[in-house]
């Protein structure tokens, strides 16, 4: 009831409302301030690393370490908040905090850290995930289009496809890229083994995955896929207008991804601007992306730099215009 109370009042002052749409991973923590008008407008974006997920194939444990890192993001975050005046925010956690047996010790921790009043992270399921992936992938796109939406995280792998009317299908798979990094024991350069014996592994994981059903228009997001579009660009510099919506043909693809795997780590950070807590994961979320493009049978695809907290953002915006 605030929430209707305080956004009809916003609106009867014919003052913007900002909202904030927080994505709390396994290897990164992101966030987009959103305001609302007409139409919501991202005006500004925020990342940063925790890796939630680290050791937690052993662990079964988010550490110590990591929640730390993340209270120092969230904390960052919500001086974002006060600056930008925001009203409203939703924050959501995936895979890590799904799958850690500390998770509601960890959302506590977070929850302090960020340090604003009825501030809540909430742990989505997976298919809730897919779906606001779905939703912020699309939101700009044509209706009527039938689309599949990819999106590699850390811990885990989402494939939806359906269209701006509803969702046709959907399979979230653990496996991500920080999982496959550390179950594989992956470093730079790649040897030849290991990518075969990735490659076999990847093909049996995603067999569940039914390509018949999923055989929309394909639109990848998350960072493995905006990372490879910068080096297949040769960007420097992160440049939303020049990754978003750029198209990925299968040629440029393989040429990327061998690019990568044959680099040594420090190439990937200094000569291709791939930052620290990115560049030890972009192989495996090449190979990932590599094996779901071919069980898709796909030749080209488009990158877009809109996923999940987009898809947060979104719905909230949706919610506050209908209540």
């Amino acid at each position: 009831m605030q929430d209707h109370q305080n956004y009809r009042q916003n609106q009867n002052q014919n003052s913007p409302i900002n909202i904030a749409a927080i994505d709390i991973g396994s290897n990164t923590i992101l966030m987009q301030i959103l305001q609302l008008s007409d139409i919501p407008t991202i005006i500004a974006d925020y990342h940063g690393i925790a890796r939630l997920s680290e050791n937690i194939n052993v662990t079964q444990t988010i550490c110590p370490a990591a929640i730390r890192r993340a209270s120092a993001i969230l904390s960052e975050y919500a001086l974002h908040c006060k600056t930008a005046d925001v009203k409203y925010i939703r924050a959501v956690a995936t895979s890590a905090m799904r799958e850690a047996s500390n998770s509601a010790e960890v959302v506590q921790q977070l929850e302090q850290a960020f340090g604003m009043p009825n501030f809540h992270i909430d742990i989505i399921t997976g298919d809730e995930e897919a779906e606001l992936s779905f939703l912020g992938a699309i939101n700009a796109l044509a209706a009527g289009t039938t689309y599949t939406v990819i999106d590699i995280g850390g811990g885990s792998t989402e494939i939806i496809t359906g269209n701006k009317q509803h969702i046709i299908s959907k399979i979230s798979i653990p496996i991500g890229v920080v999982k496959l990094t550390e179950q594989f024991h992956i470093t730079q350069p790649v040897k030849d083994a290991l990518r075969l014996e990735i490659r076999h592994f990847l093909c049996e994981t995603f067999s569940v995955i039914d390509a018949s059903v999923h055989n929309g228009e394909l639109i990848a997001v998350s960072g493995t896929p905006t990372a490879l579009a910068a080096i297949a660009c040769n960007i420097n510099e992160y440049d939303n207008n020049k990754i978003n919506h750029f198209r990925f043909a299968k040629e440029v693809l393989s040429q990327t991804i061998s690019l990568v795997l044959n680099a040594e780590l420090t190439a990937l950070q200094s000569d291709y601007s791939i930052e620290k807590g990115r560049a030890d994961v972009l192989s495996a979320g090449a190979m990932l992306l590599e094996a779901l493009v071919e069980k898709l049978g796909k030749d080209t695809f488009i990158v877009s730099t809109n996923g999940l907290r987009y898809g947060v953002g979104i719905k909230k915006a949706l919610e506050l215009q209908n209540i």
